[in-house]
């Protein structure tokens, strides 16, 4: 049994969580958050130091167990936010759609992190990892190999990934995975690699739900209003609802 509280997004993010999971269930109930707080935004006036406070304090208000982020702004946001959620008791792990320091990042002037957080006094973390959203998913930032230069410089400006922890409850023993990911959204030439790249994170969910015999809760921006893909193999697909602003930025929660 698994119960989802809240969920905090913008635009068509969701979290997504198994019908029916694994060998391993999660029998306990945990508030869980989704939140892309719009990395586009991270600037040195946009994500000002009240701005990241007003994200940590919201997230906090709620009671949040487990966080998905999206559009964690390595060069604005990051260590800030993670900064402030350490003090809070949480860890996280998340690598960046672009690699740090490979210059590749001048697009749309960061690299984002799809952030998995958790409570440290309640969970241990197994293992952790990372796959890109394409036919190569070892290289967490590769994009699908077959797109065109035009939507990757001009529409999408990244690649997009997915970064997971394996937990241990420390109450009941649970194992579950938790994972973040941040769907494509380009349309090009004939060609819909929102429902391509959702193909490729359902796909490495079902391997790591096989690998571990766990439950996973996957949360993160889909990029849809009703992923199919995911939807289609047993998925539960929660909305977001209502609207919250943030230094003058329309989002949702």
């Amino acid at each position: 049994l698994l119960s989802v509280f809240l969920v905090i997004s913008i635009m068509t993010s969701c979290i997504i969580a198994p019908i029916n999971g694994a060998a391993t269930h999660v029998t306990e109930s945990h508030v869980v958050v989704a939140y892309n707080i719009n990395g586009i935004q991270g600037s040195s006036d946009g994500y000002g130091a009240n701005n990241w406070n007003e994200v940590y304090n919201t997230i906090s208000s709620y009671g949040a167990d487990l966080i998905c982020f999206n559009e964690v702004n390595n060069k604005f946001v990051k260590d800030n936010l993670v900064s402030l959620l350490k003090s809070g008791g949480y860890s996280c792990f998340g690598t960046t759609d672009w690699a740090e320091g490979s210059g590749e990042d001048i697009i749309l002037g960061a690299a984002w992190a799809n952030l998995v957080c958790y409570k440290t006094s309640k969970y241990i973390k197994l293992e952790s990892g990372t796959f890109s959203l394409s036919d190569n998913p070892s290289n967490p930032n590769a994009f699908i190999s077959t797109m065109e230069d035009y939507p990757k410089t001009n529409i999408e400006g990244r690649p997009r990934n997915c970064n997971w922890v394996y937990l241990q409850s420390k109450s009941t023993g649970d194992r579950f995975i938790l994972a973040s990911a941040h769907a494509q959204w380009a349309e090009y030439n004939g060609r819909d690699y929102n429902a391509e790249g959702l193909t490729y994170l359902v796909n490495n969910i079902n391997a790591l739900k096989n690998t571990y015999g766990c439950d996973v809760i996957l949360g993160g921006d889909m990029n849809a209003d009703y992923p199919v893909e995911l939807t289609s193999q047993g998925y539960i697909d929660v909305v977001p609802v209502g609207t919250q602003t943030y230094s003058g930025e329309d989002e949702q929660k």
